[in-house]
């Protein structure tokens, strides 16, 4: 599916990288310190899961068939969610369903 991605994974150059990552935690004009917080907490996250994801032993398409397997998931229940509301009569699920 993606030729290359697994020597990727496994390679030691973390500064060779040939796309781009964008963690945006949206626009807030509150706590300047709690965006950057935020921000700083959202990276370490997902660095964090690095280690794990490298020595798990999965393939680059077991991961993606995961990844559909609980989008679909979560599609089938929000629209699950909107029929039900929608036959009590609840006509604002329409705009709010999985809100």
């Amino acid at each position: 599916m993606c030729a290359g991605f697994d020597s990727h994974s496994q390679s030691t150059d973390v500064h060779g990288w040939d796309s781009y990552l964008r963690i945006d935690v949206g626009r807030y004009m509150g706590d300047i310190e709690l965006v950057r917080d935020l921000k700083r907490q959202s990276v370490e996250g997902l660095v964090d899961l690095f280690d794990g994801w490298r020595e798990s032993g999965t393939s680059f398409e077991d991961d993606l068939r995961a990844e559909y397997e609980a989008a679909g998931k979560e599609y089938i229940d929000l629209y699950l969610d909107y029929l039900k509301r929608m036959a009590r009569g609840d006509y604002n699920a329409m705009f709010n369903t999985g809100k």
